[in-house]
């Protein structure tokens, strides 16, 4: 009868564990008019051309340095030098970093509107403090719809105050990873406390429900293995294959 139960309590628990790592969410992709049926997960958007779920991308970025149209010429954004405080560009090359340590992702900034994601600054009305805006491209091929993020845009509310390393107002660091998060096709997470959660809850990092979400577009990062362990593994298998003494392995290992 114990044993039950513990089987049925590690079930229940299993249960929760699964429903609460996967409260990530996706954009919610329906089939464009005048297209073919939209292939097998193609309703989950992801950067790359083939749009293959767990497949790394390289994606370049850039931070608008003066005033300009955006979202395609309807809006009017400004360059985050107008308003954000010192330390800004250090930070945001900061929040691709936390998401390029956990996924099989890689950025590089370049100039002035020129990258996959442009970030720059709007007035924002309402209660948003930053939102980002992702352009879709789709592609009919023998019969079938294929669709992938072709542009993003992250836009911070000039009418804020924003907090770099300490000083008063929103943390700059916790919005612009966020905003990153969505750019890259994660929608809003179920889970109060990660990351990517719909409401600012303060400073926050990367939880394991925003992690499953990346990896689950992106795949994670290849894992590479320390300079010691690798030659400890090398030299063992050495040993198994004979080609030196376990006695002469023991004494460089120790030495």
């Amino acid at each position: 009868m114990q044993n039950s139960k513990n089987v049925f309590f590690g079930a229940m628990l299993l249960l929760f564990w699964i429903s609460s790592a996967q409260a990530f969410t996706f954009y919610d992709v329906t089939e464009p008019e005048g297209y073919a049926p939209l292939a097998e997960n193609e309703s989950i958007l992801s950067w790359g051309e083939t749009n293959t779920l767990g497949m790394g991308a390289t994606l370049s970025y850039s931070i608008a340095s003066s005033s300009s149209s955006c979202f395609m010429g309807f809006e009017v954004c400004s360059s985050l030098d107008s308003f954000m405080p010192d330390g800004y560009q250090s930070t945001i090359e900061s929040a691709f970093d936390r998401w390029a340590s956990v996924a099989n992702l890689s950025f590089t900034q370049v100039d002035d509107q020129a990258g996959d994601i442009v970030l720059a600054g709007e007035y924002i009305w309402g209660s948003e403090i930053a939102h980002a805006l992702t352009g879709r491209s789709f592609i009919e091929q023998e019969g079938e719809t294929f669709s992938a993020i072709a542009w993003s845009e992250i836009h911070f509310s000039e009418g804020v105050y924003w907090s770099v390393n300490g000083s008063l107002g929103y943390d700059f660091l916790t919005v612009a990873t966020h905003e990153i998060g969505h750019a890259l096709g994660l929608g809003h997470s179920e889970t109060v406390g990660a990351l990517m959660y719909a409401d600012y809850q303060g400073i926050n990092s990367l939880q394991a429900d925003d992690i499953a979400g990346i990896q689950t577009l992106y795949g994670a990062v290849s894992a590479v293995p320390e300079p010691a362990t690798y030659l400890q593994f090398l030299l063992g298998l050495l040993v198994l294959l004979g080609l030196t003494r376990p006695t002469k392995l023991q004494a460089y290992i120790s030495g």
